[in-house]
Parts: structure tokens; C-alpha cells; sequence
């Protein structure tokens, strides 16, 4: 399935119709099945599913690494995500029903509360990047988000380390976007604790609590943070960015780690 299609519109301009075509952003919603059980309905972009469906289950604490899955089946017609974890009981995946999960993030009820709870442990990554770097993450981004640029409607994640870019994604939602760099640092036994996450997304406290539980010492989003971001990236050790648009940017903690 294409991440994106045309459909016909009337634009208003200059006084008048117009009758024109216009690119709009695929969503699906994407059933998440782990031993059995349909824990969740995520509405994401046709692409990547893997990477996604394995740093979902990692966001949210539901495994702890790549080899805690046995086997993961994605089905493209049904939209169907099946996961079979080594351990079948270690896991809380709740009891009810399945929750339904938006492209912004929102939970239609709590889903694991213990996944977006503060973690106290300190990142001491001594990991730095200069001013310059971050100014060229920022231009990589822009350059290459072409879903956005087609539609409008997509947030990407990149992940960098020592001048360039080691993955790059897009999806409909920032936080499938990020789940997405997760999952494929799991996949590709990445190690994060010297690496950068950047995003295009507002930095909420629930990103920064995926940024902090996937260990990466700095992140950095071209949007604004929210206070409960700033303070849980304090505590964390994490340095936060944001407002990271062309040679201008914001340090909200821990700016040891940006240089000049």
C-alpha cells in the first residue's frame, strides 16, 4: 500500500473554484496481537511495520529487547501485527479490552501506565554534539521528508551519530515516527546510549519518556517542548532541543553536551 493518494478537491483562490487533485496521507489501523491477544489498534502509516511493532511493544514495556520476541507476522490485508514473546506471562498487557490508539498518540483509555512512568536512573552518556551538527540534523530532516512534503500530514524521526544519519522515518503520527527508529535500533542491535533521536514533533512528556527508555542521551525536535518534558528530561539527564529550525535552536537541559 502507497503512503499516499490523490483525491479530487476544489481549491478557492483568487475569487473563484478550482477543480484539482491534491496528495493526501494513507492511515491504516494496524491490530497488535501479542500471545494471542489483540492489545491494541494503532492508527499508523502503511510502512515499516516491523520496525514500528517492535518499538511499540518496547515503548510500552511490554518486552525488553529483540530476543524477547519468538516470532512477529505482519498481515497486509487484514492489518494484522501477530506476536508470539519468549516469556508468555512476564508481561502486563493489561486485562480487557484492546485499546485504541490515534496517530497523535492519544490513548482511548489508559493503556500501560507503567510504561510512561518517569524513569529515575540518570543518563550519563558523555556523548556531545557541536552546534553545527545540530543545525545539519536539522537540514537532513527537512530535506528528506518527502511524505511530508507530498501531503502535509506525516512527522519523521532520524536517528545520528557522528555527523550522519543512520535511519530516517516517517508515519502519520510522531510517536509511531519515533517507535518506528526504536524498533530498528532493537532489530539492528543499535546501541543508543551514544546516539541522537531527532523528531518533528512537539516534545510531550510521553515522547521524552520513549526517548529516556530507549536510551539515547540527547534528543532534538524542530517543535516546542512541554513543561512536564522539560522537567522529566531534567531529571533524566537527557539534553532536550527543540525549536531546532535552519542555524537557531533551544536548550532546555543539560546543555554540557552541545558544543560550539
Amino acid at each position: 500500500m502507497k503512503e499516499s493518494t490523490t483525491v479530487p478537491i476544489l481549491r478557492y483562490t483568487q475569487n473563484r473554484f478550482l477543480e484539482l487533485e491534491d496528495s493526501v496521507v494513507t492511515e491504516i489501523t494496524l491490530s497488535i496481537v501479542v500471545n494471542g491477544e489483540r492489545i491494541a489498534g494503532v492508527i499508523c502509516s502503511p510502512r515499516e511495520i516491523r520496525e514500528f511493532v517492535t518499538g511499540f511493544l518496547f515503548s510500552e514495556k511490554l518486552i525488553r529487547s529483540r530476543e524477547d520476541i519468538n516470532v512477529l507476522k505482519i498481515d497486509t490485508e487484514k492489518w494484522t501485527a501477530s506476536v508470539e514473546t519468549r516469556a508468555k506471562n512476564d508481561f502486563d498487557i493489561g486485562s480487557g479490552n484492546a485499546r485504541f490508539i490515534t496517530s497523535g498518540g492519544l490513548y482511548s483509555e489508559k493503556f500501560s501506565p507503567a510504561a510512561h512512568a518517569p524513569e529515575h536512573t540518570k543518563k550519563k552518556s558523555k556523548t556531545f554534539m557541536s552546534s553545527a551538527e545540530i543545525c545539519a540534523l536539522v537540514t537532513l530532516i527537512q530535506s528528506r521528508s518527502k511524505l511530508f512534503e507530498k501531503t502535509g500530514g506525516a512527522h519523521s524521526a532520524a536517528l545520528w551519530s557522528r555527523g550522519r544519519c543512520l535511519y530516517f522515518s516517517e508515519d502519520i503520527g510522531r510517536h509511531s515516527a519515533l517507535d518506528k527508529i526504536i524498533g530498528k535500533c532493537l532489530l539492528s542491535r543499535i546501541n543508543t546510549h551514544d546516539k541522537t533521536i531527532a523528531t518533528s514533533g512537539r516534545l510531550s512528556s510521553t515522547v521524552v519518556a520513549k526517548v529516556i527508555h530507549a536510551g539515547f542521551p540527547i534528543v532534538v525536535s524542530r517543535s516546542a517542548p512541554t513543561e512536564q518534558a522539560v522537567a522529566l528530561s531534567k531529571e533524566s539527564g537527557i539534553t532536550m532541543i527543540g525549536f531546532a529550525r535552519g542555524h537557531e535552536f533551544n536548550i532546555y537541559s543539560n546543555a554540557w553536551r552541545v558544543r560550539v
